[in-house]
Parts: C-alpha cells; sequence; structure tokens
C-alpha cells in the first residue's frame, strides 16, 4: 500500500466567487468502505 488509502466516497459541490469566496454548496456521502485488517488497530471507536 502506499500513503493513499480510500475509506469513502463523497461529493462535494464548492461554489467560489470573488465576493463571498469558497462555499460549500452540498456535501453527499455515497459510500464507505472497510479497513483492511492490518489497519483495524487504528480505529478508536466504532461508527454506529
Amino acid at each position: 500500500m502506499g500513503s493513499h488509502l480510500d475509506v469513502w466516497l463523497d461529493y462535494i459541490t464548492i461554489r467560489i466567487n470573488p465576493i463571498d469566496k469558497v462555499k460549500i454548496e452540498k456535501f453527499e456521502h455515497i459510500k464507505s468502505y472497510e479497513l483492511p485488517s492490518y489497519y483495524q488497530n487504528i480505529i478508536k471507536k466504532k461508527l454506529s
């Protein structure tokens, strides 16, 4: 494995303009992935 490990897939809509600068308009969580067994020890608390 390299330094990048995907554990989720999200879509984020961001609007950038000169007045308001940056605004997150929409956040949508699409999918979660399980961590590989050799990374399970880094989980501090399971999410419900």
